[in-house]
């Protein structure tokens, strides 16, 4: 059985029923530079991950749109 680490971080629950914690990771800076950078443009930071969501978004958009959002990718 497996958990999200957001769970057993605020209920010990899970080590104290016998579970094992095997990792705790920070998210790396520069992703975090990236997600914000694409908020501006209304991305959803839940979304980030769908590749139909993110497409059907850049689509939406006019070629001047897509430059500014290549353009805040690259400065990261």
């Amino acid at each position: 059985m497996e958990t999200i680490a957001v769970m057993a971080k605020y209920n010990p629950f899970f080590e104290k029923a016998g579970m094992t914690k095997i990792a705790e990771t920070q998210p790396n800076p520069h992703i975090l530079k990236v997600v914000e950078k694409l908020r501006a443009f209304n991305f959803n930071p839940v979304f980030l991950t769908s590749e139909r969501t993110n497409l059907n978004k850049l689509q939406n958009m006019t070629e001047k749109e897509m430059e500014k959002v290549r353009n805040a990718i690259k400065e990261v």
